[in-house]
């Protein structure tokens, strides 16, 4: 039997250091605990409301945004005692990698969703327009872009990781003559969804000015990146600045580039910059996309009503296409086939939240098979969450890094460099994609580890034993749930897509290339995503006290 666990000064508006919001509801900034499993599967509105809020902390000026500028700060660091903001604690750099994010839910809030809107708003006046605030906020960042542009056209538009200040932002440094491919793939498709969105709201003179600097950024990606019309300058080295693009101006090793979330910046140099026979970039990076198994044994557990519910709609749903299924196995053990990750952390997905490929029957069996994998394992192995890359946990008053938490056997790394001693919340960031509810299940258990809720939401990541944290925020460990649990930008950006009549261009892409290496009928295992087994323990920490 397989039973299977699931700036100040806005329009008037300001986002002040306080943080008082996160109690004027009466509201505990620790409310994991008050939500079962159970009630997560049955109607997780309440409690998405509640994630939106405090997450909406983090989203003031001087901890994740600069409101003048319209940019976003990196992240912030935590004090491990009180939970409150660390001294001298402030990332004042940020990337492209973080505007993505904090362009889809500007979007995402523009476009009316409601969860969105409220993470916007969240430390505004209650008489704060959702849709105001972030209209201004994208017409600060616009002008910020242009500014960059204007005073470094050598970088094309495109940002490097960059310094933040309340009139500008710069190269950081280390950065002043070199820009990422992949952190601009993501940031990109943000950009796109703003557009659309803009238009749709009738906003169309900020529409037009966004689709301005896209257009630009079209022209002056292929003379940067591309080269021989194959392969990519994942890190684009500028010989000057000053001056506008032409192609002796870059040069850097080049490659096809990963099926993962630098596959962005190939479908933005396909689909908007419509290099010549882009079929090629395709043809080039075929290998690196590669099939594994992963073998799934009995995961025993008893089941609450909501979940069997839950399950019972999942295997009625599969069982329609169970001839299809490519799920074999003897006994309680199955396997399921699914896209070898990189260290198979949850960040790698990020395309499918960006870009509508669950649109298409076997990529969508694919990531969903991954997302099923990612769930079963951590079930299976009794982990009281599920792994991605984050800041490293450490005691207090000690240097971190950063760390990637993976699972080896589905990754193509070796295992000694894959992390598997500790989770992060938004290792749910894709799975949300498929079952909102399954997810909210856990990311609600690795919210309730010791440290885990503060003040100003979710912390970045805690070890399995519940001993050490990472104290710190970050667009990455953050947003990345809420960009997730808000569906992605997918509607948006196919409608784009649509409108400029790309979509079947992607569609058919997208199609072939899976359907190559998993065959065309491939379809989703019908096991149920899995729900946790084990819990983070209490007691070796104890929590934040100004929470």
């Amino acid at each position: 039997l397989l039973l299977l666990l699931l700036m100040a000064g806005l329009l008037g508006l300001s986002w002040s250091l306080e943080g008082e919001a996160a109690t004027q509801r009466g509201d505990s900034c620790r409310f994991a605990w008050s939500y079962t499993q159970e009630e997560l599967l049955k109607d997780p509105a309440e409690y998405l409301t509640r994630v939106f809020h405090a997450e909406g902390q983090f989203h003031q000026d001087g901890i994740g945004i600069n409101a003048a500028t319209g940019m976003t700060y990196d992240g912030h660091g935590l004090d491990y005692t009180t939970g409150l903001l660390a001294p001298s604690g402030l990332h004042q750099f940020s990337a492209a990698s973080k505007e993505s994010l904090h362009m889809a839910l500007l979007a995402k809030c523009i476009s009316g969703d409601a969860l969105a809107q409220t993470f916007v708003v969240a430390t505004l006046p209650p008489t704060a327009d959702p849709k105001t605030a972030a209209v201004e906020l994208l017409r600060r960042k616009l002008n910020t872009l242009q500014k960059f542009n204007a005073a470094y056209p050598g970088f094309g538009g495109f940002l490097p990781w960059f310094q933040v200040n309340d009139s500008s932002v710069t190269p950081l440094a280390g950065w002043e003559k070199h820009v990422p491919a992949l952190d601009n793939g993501e940031m990109i498709w943000g950009m796109v969804a703003c557009v659309q969105a803009l238009q749709t709201a009738q906003l169309d003179d900020l529409a037009a000015e966004y689709q301005k600097y896209l257009d630009m950024l079209a022209r002056n990606g292929p003379v940067m990146f591309l080269v021989d019309g194959t392969s990519v300058r994942w890190d684009c080295h500028i010989r000057n600045t000053s001056v506008l693009p032409t192609p002796e101006n870059y040069y850097g090793d080049a490659s096809p580039g990963d099926p993962y979330e630098g596959e962005l910046f190939v479908w933005f140099l396909d689909l908007l910059s419509q290099v010549p026979n882009p079929d090629r970039m395709w043809e080039a990076k075929r290998p690196t996309l590669r099939r594994v198994n992963y073998t799934v044994h009995s995961v025993h557990h008893h089941p609450s009503p909501a979940l069997m519910r839950h399950e019972e709609s999942e295997r009625h749903q599969a069982e329609e296409t169970s001839e299809r299924h490519r799920v074999h196995g003897e006994g309680d053990s199955q396997v399921i086939t699914l896209q070898q990750g990189f260290w198979f952390s949850a960040h790698e997905n990020w395309k499918i939240a960006f870009l509508p490929y669950t649109d298409v029957p076997v990529a969508r069996a694919v990531f969903a098979n991954c997302e099923k994998a990612r769930t079963l394992y951590s079930a299976q192995n009794k982990i009281p969450g599920m792994y991605a890359c984050a800041a490293g946990v450490q005691k207090p008053d000690q240097p971190s890094g950063y760390m990637c938490a993976g699972i080896a056997a589905l990754a193509s790394q070796p295992a000694k460099s894959i992390r598997t001693d500790e989770v992060t919340p938004y290792s749910i960031f894709t799975l949300a994609l498929f079952d909102q509810r399954v997810a909210c299940v856990w990311y609600n258990t690795m919210l309730q580890g010791p440290k885990m809720q503060g003040r100003f939401g979710s912390t970045e990541a805690i070890n399995i034993n519940g001993t050490e944290i990472a104290p710190v925020m970050t667009w990455d460990s953050k947003i990345t749930s809420l960009v997730g649990l808000s569906g992605g930008v997918l509607d948006l950006v196919r409608e784009y897509l649509q409108q400029h009549s790309l979509l079947d261009r992607f569609h058919t892409v997208v199609k072939r290339e899976h359907g190559l290496v998993f065959g065309p009928d491939f379809a989703e295992s019908p096991l149920p995503f899995g729900l946790p087994t084990a819990s983070i323990p209490q007691g070796r920490l104890s929590n934040f006290t100004e929470c």
